[in-house]
């Protein structure tokens, strides 16, 4: 579009003069703004009040107020580069439109509630010479809330005379889910802000709302949920089993997912749970995305961002660690938050009478059956690394020979570290028997350049000499 072609359309919209003509190179552009423009067999339509542009613009005489209006705003977010436009929940009103005709009569629509219910009545033709005036969405405060047991949850623009029955129609009625609606309270704020008065109606009535008011629906609680835990590893039937929401132990979990095969090994099996705090508010966060609430929940999404560094200077806060002591517990504590609620031995849930059995799972937990390890893993400087398979009674210097034996680099500095608990024995300490699933490591001699000795030795020789001094001054006063 030329430079003076957007001069004429500012000057029409300015003045909300009809747009007339359009040049022959834009008559097939059916996105271009010019291509709204009357034509033969066309109609002309007016649009007033608080939309994006006002004027008179080209509407067929078949087409129903929604599909214009969809159409003009599609073609106006295009043209004017303004892409919110198509999306926007909130800048443009859906109710509370008014429709004036040229023989005299006024419509009023809704077509929020034509979208949600197909009524019809609040969608009507378009007919030539007609006037849509918008009003003030404004949903900051001129609104209505609805929550509890809905099926639709959310905020609506306030229409004067919108009762309970025309909200509760927005949201869909009330939620099949819930057996009994007890009540549905309505809270209305003073001017100030400052203070509430609360109504509980019964479920059928038809109260005449305000601007601001907040229903609740209220109902009793239902537990009918798809409570279930993960099983995954060397089970029959590994994936989801359903579970009960607070009885449903280890055991029969694992039944449920066919028992363990013979390759599982309950020794290394984790427990991981679903009920830490994290868990829990990344499960509601997810399960309540309503479109007017993402402002309320930014604290949530906050915690689940900054949870492990929030959670790591909490500990450290009133601690008196030093800076050595801080780099190792920064490691355990962030093990801890990966770990959490991790059972450190599963080997005794076969026994129904054993506590690890009888433990409940709750709904999210996910349990893991490895596969049972058959080897010892060697690393470091060795002349080989890598798995070597586990023979029983067989001793550290089985298994450094079946790696090729120490490098030239080697110390004696040799570790055992047990495949369950991750614990470090050196090879002068080791006291118990190698098991499938250790790792030895051989670590590797540190060689230092001259100039770091000529300074070891300097400051070695520096705290002699002041030494020595202090002494012969201790002498000599003593004379």
């Amino acid at each position: 579009m030329t430079k003076t072609k957007l001069l004429l359309v500012s000057y029409l919209f300015a003045w909300n003069l009809p747009l007339v003509a359009q040049d022959s190179d834009e008559k097939s552009g059916s996105g271009s703004f010019l291509s709204s423009m009357p034509s033969l067999g066309a109609i002309s339509v007016s649009i007033g009040g608080e939309f994006p542009v006002n004027g008179s613009f080209a509407a067929s005489p078949t087409e129903r107020v929604d599909q214009f209006l969809t159409r003009m705003v599609s073609v106006v977010a295009k043209e004017f580069k303004e892409p919110w436009l198509p999306s926007d929940n909130n800048r443009i009103a859906k109710r509370g439109i008014l429709i004036k005709r040229a023989d005299g009569t006024t419509l009023a629509i809704d077509l929020l509630k034509f979208r949600l219910t197909g009524d019809l009545k609040q969608n009507p033709y378009l007919k030539n010479d007609d006037l849509i005036i918008f009003p003030k969405a404004n949903l900051e405060k001129n609104f209505v809330t609805i929550s509890g047991a809905v099926v639709k949850q959310g905020k609506f623009q306030f229409v004067d005379g919108d009762q309970v029955s025309t909200i509760l129609e927005l949201a869909m009625g009330f939620d099949p889910a819930y057996e009994k609606i007890d009540k549905i309270e309505i809270t209305s704020l003073s001017e100030d802000g400052n203070t509430e008065t609360t109504d509980y109606l019964p479920p059928t009535s038809n109260k005449v709302l305000h601007r601001g008011d907040r229903i609740r629906v209220v109902a009793a609680e239902s537990y009918k949920r798809d409570y279930k835990v993960l099983i995954l590893g060397e089970v029959d039937k590994p994936g989801f089993v359903s579970i009960t929401k607070n009885t449903t132990t280890i055991a029969q979990a694992l039944l449920k997912a066919g028992g363990i095969k013979e390759t599982g090994s309950l020794r290394y099996a984790k427990l991981l749970s679903g009920s830490t705090a994290a868990s829990i508010v990344k499960k509601s966060v997810d399960e309540n995305r309503l479109s007017y609430d993402q402002w309320y929940l930014s604290p949530a999404y906050n915690f689940l961002q900054f949870e492990p560094v929030a959670n790591l200077m909490e500990m450290q806060r009133m601690s008196s660690l030093t800076n050595e002591d801080t780099l190792f517990f920064a490691i355990d504590n962030q093990l801890r938050m990966m770990q959490q609620n991790d059972f450190a031995d599963l080997s005794t849930v076969n026994n129904s009478e054993s506590e690890v059995a009888k433990t409940v799972v709750q709904d999210g937990d996910v349990i893991i059956i490895p596969k049972a390890p058959t080897t010892v893993y060697v690393f470091g400087q060795v002349g080989r690394t890598g798995n070597i398979p586990f023979v029983q009674s067989k001793g550290i210097d089985y298994y450094l020979s079946q790696a090729g034996g120490l490098g030239e680099e080697a110390t004696d500095d040799i570790y055992l570290i047990k495949g369950k608990s991750k614990q470090w024995i050196k090879i002068s300490e080791i006291k118990r028997d190698i098991e499938p699933g250790d790792y030895i490591w051989v670590a590797k001699k540190i060689k230092r350049p001259f100039s770091y000795y000529m300074t070891v030795t300097a400051s070695v020789a520096s705290v002699v000499g002041s030494v020595a001094t202090v002494i012969l001054l201790i002498v000599q006063l003593g004379k």
